[in-house]
């Protein structure tokens, strides 16, 4: 029996309203992947851009409880399927953003829904693998995006990886990995929800954001946006 059923589309509205609709009906976990999307979202309601040609993919399944800091861990999944994939390395920003040459090259937005007593949990990522010249303000990984072999070999284990996710199987290195993947441990950033400067220390197990302010008391911060300067 396979691990996980497949649809591909050549156009959708979003990968994750597809996948919670085919995980409602699925005893196994579902990946939807499509060549655009035209109403991708990303965290806090924003709109993803989906240019064609690039990866616009969702990973859904049933569960008993949501796995704790499930955003976090799907980041550094990404970061490990595109270095073994594509021999790039791509870098963290909290809380799930891919950052590459100091620009956003992709976005994780996990969604959860009951379903009696069990739970749909839908991982949705978008990874700009090749952005039209005129779109550079966006960041990209300059990969040929037409490679349907290579983009086919980074779904696969990007899916591999997440089952062993969804089955609490992840190694528990992973938040000592994700540390060393983040590119602005030690740095000053700014919570957008507060305007409040803090020292970026690292993240606890779940996912929470360590920190240390000005009067070096040490803080948790569990849902916010951050902006650090020189990373777009």
């Amino acid at each position: 029996m396979p691990k996980y059923t497949r649809s591909h589309y050549q156009e959708v509205t979003s990968t994750n309203d597809i996948c919670f609709e085919k995980c409602k009906e699925s005893e196994i976990a579902v990946v939807i992947t499509a060549d655009k999307q035209t109403r991708g979202r990303g965290r806090n309601q924003k709109n993803w851009k989906s240019p064609h040609g690039n990866i616009s993919y969702s990973f859904g399944y049933k569960s008993e409880k949501i796995i704790s800091a499930a955003s976090i861990k799907t980041g550094l999944i990404a970061t490990d399927a595109l270095k073994k994939v594509f021999n790039i390395d791509v870098g963290l920003k909290w809380p799930n953003d891919l950052i590459y040459q100091s620009k956003k090259v992709g976005g994780i937005l996990v969604e959860s829904q009951n379903l009696g007593k069990d739970f749909i949990t839908v991982i949705g990522i978008g990874i700009n693998l090749q952005i039209d010249p005129e779109e550079k303000h966006w960041g990209d990984l300059s990969i040929d995006k037409s490679d349907e072999s290579l983009k086919e070999s980074l779904i696969e284990d990007l899916s591999n990886r997440l089952l062993e996710m969804a089955s609490d199987q992840l190694s528990s290195s992973w938040e000592s990995n994700w540390i060393k993947k983040c590119v602005h441990i030690g740095q000053f950033v700014k919570i957008k929800s507060s305007n409040e400067r803090l020292e970026f220390l690292g993240i606890d197990s779940n996912g929470q954001m360590v920190s240390k302010n000005n009067e070096g008391e040490l803080i948790k911060v569990q849902e916010s946006s951050i902006e650090i300067d020189g990373i777009y």
